[in-house]
């Protein structure tokens, strides 16, 4: 009984199948996979989609390129974009060589210019300089609080070590029991020099004025000369003593140029006046008050000493 019943729903349900039509093959939806490497299909655009419907144009940017920002937000897209642009790590900027910048800033600074004019006009008239001798003569060592002579001699048409002979001729006359000491070598000079004698520990006076600035004109053919009258304030092992010489440059020029310079250190021993003065310049309240003490004591002793004999007269 079953079994029929079972025969009869299966053919009722075969002939409803047979009767259905076949649902057509979607080749789209389902599409064949390769063997090696699969093929996307390319997206729909919403335009094929029957349900799309465009919307309206907005108005184009007035600079016509990329999408239009409401409230003017293109323009500043488009600064803050260059702004990013310049400071990306990894973009080369545009640089203008040493030369160029150097040319622009002179025709941009017209005093730049003529700065830049005055140096080479000092340049070559410093490379025209010629060289000439000088000798000078470091005493050392000196007594303090005596005064002493120090030269300073340029002659352009003598050598150095000549030069340096004539010198210690001429101290050996002006101090015959001293042996002589000069140094010599030479400079650059001009037409007119000027030289400087210095130093804190001493007490230094030009042999020409007291306010001489130490300028002179020189001689090719023949020797310039210094002089000054120095005396240590002090006592000391090594006190220093300066020397400059400056070529002096025309005006148009600018400031005279340094040409040499001689930094020395001046050894200054004691004296027994020296002593006496110095003890007494500081010590002679004391010395005084003492005396006086002493004096009046005396005296007091030799009155009390007389009145005794008095009375027995």
């Amino acid at each position: 009984m079953r079994s029929h019943a079972r025969l009869f729903t299966a053919g009722i349900l075969s002939l409803f199948l047979a009767g259905c039509p076949s649902p057509p093959q979607d080749t789209q939806k389902f599409p064949a996979k390769a063997e090696t490497v699969p093929v996307l299909a390319p997206p729909s655009s919403p335009a094929t989609s029957p349900a799309y419907s465009p919307p309206a144009e907005p108005p184009k940017a007035k600079n016509g390129s990329g999408p239009p920002m409401p409230n003017g937000t293109h323009e500043a897209k488009g600064d803050a974009e260059a702004a990013s642009a310049a400071s990306a790590p990894g973009k080369l900027m545009e640089r203008r060589p040493a030369s160029a910048a150097v040319a622009a800033s002179a025709e941009a600074s017209p005093e730049f210019a003529a700065d830049s004019a005055l140096l080479a006009r000092r340049d070559a008239y410093r490379q025209q300089l010629k060289q000439a001798a000088y000798a000078f003569n470091p005493l050392t060592p000196i007594k303090v609080a005596t005064p002493v002579t120090v030269f300073f001699w340029i002659d352009p048409a003598a050598e150095p070590l000549r030069l340096a002979d004539e010198l210690k001729t001429a101290l050996l006359k002006l101090r015959p029991n001293e042996a002589p000491l000069a140094e010599s070598g030479q400079l650059d000079w001009s037409p007119k020099m000027r030289a400087t004698l210095t130093g804190d520990d001493f007490l230094i006076t030009p042999t020409e004025a007291r306010d001489f600035d130490g300028t002179k004109n020189i001689y090719a053919n023949r020797r310039t000369e210094w002089s000054w009258d120095i005396k240590a304030r002090r006592v000391g092992e090594s006190l220093p003593l300066h020397l400059r010489v400056w070529a002096i440059l025309p005006k148009s020029l600018g400031e005279p140029d340094e040409v040499l310079k001689l930094d020395k250190l001046i050894q200054v021993e004691v004296t027994w006046t020296w002593l006496l003065d110095e003890f007494w310049e500081k010590y002679w309240k004391w010395l005084l008050g003492g005396l006086g003490t002493a004096l009046a004591g005396a005296v007091a002793a030799w009155w009390k000493s007389r009145q005794p004999k008095a009375a027995d007269n």
